[in-house]
């Protein structure tokens, strides 16, 4: 019983801190209007590529190659 109580924290553990850091992630998208600006490209794939990878870590590998497609 106590076993099973403890994998039920670590699971909700772990589960808040899977949405902490889809909220965090999900920041750069938070606002009203978009204003134009210069956009950090590279931050927002990390961004991107991090929500991802909170989805499919389990499943599959993510391989970071941003030079490949410069060109």
């Amino acid at each position: 019983m106590v076993e099973s109580l403890e994998q039920r924290l670590r699971d909700a553990r772990m589960g808040a801190e899977r949405v902490r850091a889809i909220v965090r992630d999900l920041g750069p998208f938070r606002g009203g209007r978009a204003a134009l600006h210069p956009v950090d490209v590279c931050a927002a794939l990390e961004a991107s590529l991090a929500m991802a990878h909170n989805e499919i870590r389990h499943r599959a590998r993510l391989v970071r190659d941003f030079a490949r497609s410069a060109g």
